[in-house]
This record gives C-alpha cells, sequence and structure tokens, in this order.
C-alpha cells in the first residue's frame, strides 16, 4: 500500500464488466423473504484506456426466511476474487462495510481475495404512521471472513469474527440505520445510514 498524497495519484481505468442478478427479495431494505444473488467480472485493459491489465470476480448471494410475523432471518455469503491478476491497491477487496464485517480496519481487511457469511436476525418493533414510513426494526449480526492479501496465500486460519446490533426505521425517506459492530481484537464501529449502504 502507497502513501502517496492523494493529489499526487494519476489514475485511468478502462474495461467492462459483465453482470447477472436474481432477485426476489420482497423489500430491498428490510426484507422477510426471498433471494438477491450477483455475479459480476470486471476486466481492465489497456486497449480501453487502463494504466494496467486485471480483472475481478465478484460473488454474493443472500437469503431471506421469515421466522414469524414479525421476524425473519438472513443468511448471506460472499466471494471476491483477482482471479490470478494483480489490481492496484485502491481496488482491492475490502470487508469494513456496514453489511460486511462491519467492526474490521480498513487498514487490516484489504487485499486480493476475500470470502465472508453473515447471520442477521431483524423483527419489526413498532409501526409507523404513513406519512412517516412503514416500521422500525431491531437486528443483530453474527459475522465472519477472511481477506488474504496476497491471491496466493492459502486457508482460513485467519478468519474474523464480527457482530453487531443495529436499529432501522423504513421511512419515506428511505431505510434509516444505525448501528454498532464489535469486531476481532476488539475493534468497535458506529454507523448511521440514511439510504441503502
Amino acid at each position: 500500500v502507497t502513501n502517496a498524497p492523494l493529489e499526487d495519484l494519476d489514475i485511468d481505468l478502462g474495461g467492462f464488466f459483465v453482470q447477472a442478478s436474481v432477485d426476489t427479495l420482497d423489500d430491498l431494505a428490510f426484507p422477510r423473504r426471498g433471494t438477491l444473488a450477483t455475479a459480476a467480472v470486471e476486466a481492465y485493459r489497456p486497449g480501453l484506456g487502463s494504466d494496467r491489465s486485471f480483472h475481478t470476480l465478484v460473488l454474493r448471494a443472500t437469503r431471506a426466511i421469515p421466522l414469524g410475523r414479525h421476524t425473519s432471518l438472513h443468511l448471506t455469503g460472499g466471494w471476491e476474487d483477482t482471479m490470478g491478476s494483480h489490481p492496484p491497491f485502491y481496488l482491492l477487496f475490502s470487508l469494513s462495510d456496514f453489511t460486511r464485517i462491519a467492526a474490521l480496519s480498513r487498514e487490516n481487511a484489504s487485499g486480493e481475495r476475500a470470502a465472508y457469511a453473515a447471520a442477521v436476525v431483524q423483527r419489526r418493533i413498532s409501526s409507523l404512521p404513513t406519512k412517516i414510513g412503514r416500521g422500525v426494526y431491531l437486528g443483530g449480526a453474527f459475522e465472519t471472513g477472511r481477506v488474504w492479501a496476497r491471491r496466493e496465500d492459502v486457508g482460513f486460519d485467519g478468519i474474523r469474527p464480527a457482530g453487531g446490533l443495529f436499529v432501522g426505521a423504513d421511512t419515506v425517506l428511505g431505510p434509516i440505520y444505525a448501528g454498532f459492530g464489535v469486531g476481532y481484537g476488539g475493534n468497535t464501529t458506529l454507523y448511521v445510514f440514511l439510504g441503502r449502504p
């Protein structure tokens, strides 16, 4: 990883991507049932204006399962791979965001390959007036993942667990989330989002 100031970087990217998705979720923000699965390949080539040649593969899937009238379970998994190429540092895979290993620090969680899985339980705890939105939700997550700095690295000995709690509201302005995550080594993170992360 370089420490060069961003103003000193000259970045040229050019390429193409192919993506296939299946979406049967009954709600994108707070689903109760259905599946969302995506497979995407990106290929960057000097002939299309890129500084270097590399490609990436991203596979992600979420299954929402109702556990009762107001509760649902979300099972998520993903695999991200550079497929033997070496992208620039700013396009390495990272799992440290609100929906994936929220409490890992970005500095310690980026590389040429990543895998993750999560189980999230959410419960609708209250309704909102129609003019404001639809409902308020409380949830908890257990996540685990592994980032390989180099694709050649193998093994799952560096798997990192994380967990968190969140409260969310389905409003006319879009979903609002506030979350707190605790991860490997005692990392903690607080998130607040308006709109789908």
